[in-house]
C-alpha cells in the first residue's frame, strides 16, 4: 500500500511555559502516538477536498519522534493511499495536515500533552519555522 508521510517539528515546554530541548528529556518523548482521532476525518467540504478524500483509506494519527542533535521533536501524520495523488492533491493534504497540527488535532493533543507526559507538545507551522518548503513531504 501506497503512503504518504508529512513530517514537521513539535515543540516541548515545562508546565511553566519554558521550551525544553534537552535531549535527555525528549528521548523519554519518542515514539508518542496520538490515535484519539484520524486526520481524513476532517477532510471534506470543497470539490476538491472530497476528491481528496476518495483518495484516502482512514489515517492520518500523529508520530512523534526524537531525533538527536535536534531541538524538538519531529511530528509525522502518515496517510494510506487508495490511489496516487496529483501534485495539487498532495498540496491542499498538506495546507490541511498544517492546519490540523496548529489547531484542529494538534490543538486537542497540546491540551492533554501535559497531564499525560509531563510536557506541552506543540506542533509547528511555517510561520513558527519560517521557511516555504515546510513541512517535508515523503512518498513510499
Amino acid at each position: 500500500m501506497r503512503k504518504i508521510k508529512i513530517i514537521g517539528f513539535a515543540q516541548v515546554t515545562d508546565d511553566d511555559d519554558n521550551f525544553i530541548s534537552a535531549p535527555e528529556i525528549l528521548k523519554k518523548l519518542d515514539g508518542i502516538v496520538y490515535d484519539d482521532e484520524f486526520q481524513t476525518d476532517y477532510i471534506g467540504g470543497s470539490d476538491a477536498e472530497n476528491t481528496l478524500e476518495e483518495k484516502l483509506y482512514r489515517s492520518g494519527n500523529m508520530y512523534f519522534h526524537f531525533q538527536p542533535g535536534e531541538n524538538y521533536l519531529r511530528v509525522e501524520s502518515i496517510f494510506d493511499l487508495k490511489e496516487e495523488l496529483t501534485k495539487e492533491e498532495i498540496q491542499l493534504l498538506v495546507e490541511n495536515t498544517l492546519g490540523q497540527w496548529s489547531d484542529g488535532m494538534g490543538e486537542n493533543f497540546t491540551s492533554e500533552s501535559l497531564t499525560k507526559y509531563g510536557y506541552s507538545i506543540m506542533c509547528l507551522d511555517r510561520e513558527d519555522i519560517q521557511n516555504e518548503s515546510y513541512p517535508h513531504i515523503i512518498l513510499e
